[in-house]
């Protein structure tokens, strides 16, 4: 399994230039990260949308199962 996370930095700039059409909330600790809080089917297709965007993620970690 692959796993990348959106880019915090990214995601800011990406909300503050109305490119994100999601729910958007803050989390509450002294990070103040921003969460998109969507259904998970909008969440998935903005994804997919913006997976070419090298951007956006921040480089993968991936997991294998020990065996």
């Amino acid at each position: 399994m692959t796993i990348a996370a959106l880019d915090q930095d990214w995601l800011e700039k990406a909300v503050e230039q109305g490119q994100v059409a999601l729910p958007v909330t803050k989390t509450s600790d002294d990070s103040r990260e921003s969460v998109l809080t969507a259904d998970t089917a909008s969440l998935q297709e903005f994804v997919v949308e913006h997976a070419g965007d090298d951007e956006a993620f921040q480089p993968s970690t991936v997991m294998r199962r020990l065996k």
